[in-house]
This record gives C-alpha cells, sequence and structure tokens, in this order.
C-alpha cells in the first residue's frame, strides 16, 4: 500500500472561535459542512470538527513546525489576536519558550 496523505480531524469545543483562532495562524479555511472546515497552509492541512471529546482533547497532541519562528513570532505579535497573549507575556519577561 501507498499512501497519498492523512490528514488530523481536530475536535473543537468552540467550533467558531476555534476557525478564528487557526486563521489567525495564517490557515486559509473552507467549509466542508456545518460541522467540518478543513485548513490549508501551504502543502499543511487538516480537518476541524464540530465535535468534542475531553478525553481525545486531552490526549491530541498537533506540533506546528515553521521554517523561521522569529518570523512566525513577528507575525504572531503584530496581529495582535487575542489568542496570542502567551506570546507578549514570554518576550515581554524575556522567558524562552
Amino acid at each position: 500500500m501507498q499512501a497519498n496523505d492523512i490528514k488530523a480531524f481536530i475536535p473543537s469545543k468552540n467550533y467558531i472561535e476555534s476557525q478564528g483562532f487557526y486563521q489567525a495562524l495564517g490557515f486559509d479555511m473552507k467549509i466542508a459542512s456545518n460541522d467540518l472546515s478543513v485548513f490549508t497552509n501551504g502543502s499543511c492541512s487538516f480537518y476541524l470538527q464540530r465535535f468534542f471529546n475531553e478525553e481525545l482533547a486531552k490526549n491530541l497532541i498537533l506540533q506546528l513546525s515553521v521554517p523561521d519562528i522569529g518570523k512566525a513570532l513577528e507575525v504572531m505579535i503584530t496581529r495582535k489576536e487575542k489568542w496570542f497573549g502567551f506570546v507578549y507575556t514570554s518576550i515581554n519577561k524575556r522567558e524562552r519558550f
């Protein structure tokens, strides 16, 4: 068997807010249905679902890799999105993360 692709179905406790979060990170969103959105950024993509299971959410880990962490932080700081408060706090305290 040769696989072409594999995608994660990410649960969301608040579907609309989660859509905004991933868009703020720079992902493009396409609505697949009332309960499913497809997010893409370059060759990266995943599904966000209007579904929440606490056990699944507690055990799910995603890793987002970027080619330049400095540029990624700059984007997060300049956008001043509500989700990126941890960036401001860490930079102001000069903590490494």
